[in-house]
């Protein structure tokens, strides 16, 4: 019997050591991810490169999925502006010198904390322009299609009821489409398909969202929008967009609407030649849905919400773009879709940064 025993006491120490090496690996694993997203936005701030055809940025998918701050305001102009660059379509407009500039990357860090739970978000994204169809004369593109991929980590900690991971990923693209069909009135659409989950879960982890609006440029002074916009959070599916933009003069801007209300005045406060510009409101809907694996093992959706109300400063410019807000959150709450359990969080601080080049 003592002969017999020896081989199953040699399995069994083989189990115990495959284990702890599939642990160990895992361990690597996690800490190569970590490190892959340092690196990714360290070369989002520090690498230069020389590049040939032109491009546009646009803010990465993240917490706020639809933002009343025009990304098209370039497309209005006589030229369409690239950083430094123009697609031609006026042929008084000379042609500008070709210059080495920044990769087209655009980064941001948000951090919000509370009592119960806090959330520290970086992004690292980039958008490039792959048509673009000639207008008439010089009203510049008739169409115009980009391309875009973002990665983001999200950190959480917390003494939740709920079950909390302590990471969370994103990552994924998409096109956005903006289309002229008269001289007041432009159509813009687009999707993104992201995985959003704890690198575990292997259900749910696909994240769709999308919108589709018609933006009516009344005047200089007024553009109205309207449509609607797939938002990727499970509690919040679809929400309309409703919303005008008022520019009285040059130094004021203010946009009324849903999901995002604020209003903008321009300062001097770095100089004239400084397109700087301080806002404050309802930054629109935070937080978003992802695939978890729980300690029992099974796989849920954690939908996270959460309401940014901030004040911001902002400088705009074709070349890089930088804001800074700063505020509190208000609505947080912890939604696990299959098991039905909710928990609502008190307010939170709230601060973001970003980069845009």
């Amino acid at each position: 019997m003592s002969e017999l025993s020896q081989p199953q006491a040699f399995d069994s120490e083989i189990n115990t050591s495959n284990t702890l090496i599939k642990t160990s690996e895992i361990t690597r694993l996690n800490c190569r991810v970590k490190n892959v997203m340092m690196v990714l936005i360290a070369i989002a701030i520090c690498v230069p490169v020389s590049a040939d055809e032109p491009s546009v940025l646009e803010t990465p998918p993240g917490n706020r999925f639809l933002s009343f701050e025009s990304d098209e305001h370039d497309f209005r102009a006589k030229s369409v502006l690239y950083q430094e660059e123009s697609l031609i379509t006026d042929p008084t407009i000379p042609v500008p010198e070709q210059k080495p500039r920044i990769l087209p990357i655009s980064t941001n860090l948000s951090f919000v904390g509370g009592d119960r739970l806090s959330i520290t978000q970086t992004q690292i994204g980039m958008s490039i322009p792959v048509y673009a169809q000639p207008g008439v004369g010089s009203s510049g593109p008739d169409l115009m299609v980009m391309a875009s991929v973002d990665f983001g980590a999200s950190f959480l900690e917390g003494d939740t009821q709920l079950y909390l991971p302590g990471e969370l990923y994103t990552a994924g693209g998409g096109l956005k489409a903006v289309k002229r069909i008269n001289d007041d009135w432009k159509f813009i659409g687009g999707f993104n398909i992201n995985y959003k989950g704890d690198g575990e879960a292997t259900s749910d982890v696909i994240n769709l969202s999308g919108v589709g609006m018609l933006q009516w440029e009344k005047s200089e002074q007024h553009q109205w929008m309207f449509g609607v916009v797939a938002t990727g959070i499970d509690d919040l599916p679809v929400l309309p967009v409703v919303g005008v933009t008022w520019k009285p003069n040059e130094d004021w801007e203010v946009s009324l609407g849903m999901p995002q209300t604020r209003v903008a005045r321009r300062v001097h406060w770095f100089g004239s030649h400084q397109d700087t510009w301080l806002y404050t409101g309802f930054l629109g809907a935070g937080g978003g849905s992802y695939a978890v694996r729980r300690p029992d093992g099974m796989d849920d959706l954690l939908t996270i919400n959460e309401y940014p109300l901030a004040l911001g400063i902002e400088r705009r410019s074709f070349r890089a773009k930088w804001f800074l807000e700063a505020g509190v959150v208000v609505g947080r709450q912890l939604e696990y879709e299959h098991s039905g359990e909710k928990e609502r969080l008190g307010e939170g601080a709230y601060l973001r940064a970003g980069l845009k080049y």
